[in-house]
């Protein structure tokens, strides 16, 4: 059972792909350019995207399932909002 997408997950889920897509797109484009403030968007788009992708994982049926996708809700850090600090004092101190 990998997804089983119902009411809730389906709503979420065009959050994710947009926040997953668009911080692709800026990665790409500091790599390209060389540019520190698109890589720091893409990690602003990046963390609340994850908090997003667990909840849509966790109504698809993650968490019921008791196998390898349950001990990655469980174990992967999902909620990563402490990396926001580092960058953000950097751009005010610059």
């Amino acid at each position: 059972m990998l997804f089983t997408f119902g009411a809730h997950s389906s709503l979420l889920l065009p959050a994710v792909i947009t926040g997953i897509v668009a911080a692709a797109w800026l990665s790409l484009r500091a790599l390209r350019r060389s540019t520190l403030t698109d890589a720091l968007l893409a990690l602003l788009l990046v963390v609340p995207t994850l908090s997003i992708a667990e909840q849509m994982l966790a109504y698809a049926g993650w968490y019921d399932s008791h196998d390898g996708y349950t001990t990655a809700l469980f174990y992967v850090p999902w909620r990563l909002n402490l990396l926001l600090g580092p960058p953000i004092t950097c751009i005010f101190e610059a």
